[in-house]
């Protein structure tokens, strides 16, 4: 993966409504895409493409499940658990990974919290040949 710089894309910061940007809106397969996420100190936040929801079952795992025309097998947790903390905010990045095909994608934020993932906010992401 090349590295286009460090650059954070700029969002507002807000401590009662979960948002994000994406510092791009078209990036080839493997390119670096960084992401600033902000929202509520009330639970922790992660990032995943083409996931429309997640299904609880009794022993409290969850199943992630794909958009309409998706397969599941294609979608991709973009990160690890962000903790906005006390100042309602965090950066980071990820890289789109084969076996994705290249085309219109949906990266969304998700807030886990106990017994609980919630879809908060939705992005378009197109993603490219190499």
């Amino acid at each position: 993966m090349r590295f286009l710089g460090t650059a954070s894309p700029d969002l507002g910061t807000s401590c009662e409504t979960p948002a994000f940007a994406l510092s791009r809106e078209e990036a080839p397969l493997g390119e670096p895409v960084q992401w600033t996420v902000t929202g509520p100190d009330d639970g922790r936040y992660f990032l995943a493409l083409d996931v429309a929801e997640f299904t609880a079952a009794p022993d409290g795992t969850f199943t992630s499940v794909p958009y309409a025309g998706r397969a599941r097998d294609r979608t991709q947790q973009l990160s690890a658990d962000i903790d906005v903390g006390d100042d309602c905010r965090d950066t980071g990045v990820f890289g789109v990974l084969a076996p994705v095909q290249p085309g219109p994608h949906t990266v969304s934020l998700f807030r886990r919290s106990p017994g609980r993932i919630e879809r908060v906010a939705d992005r378009p992401l197109r993603v490219l040949a190499e």
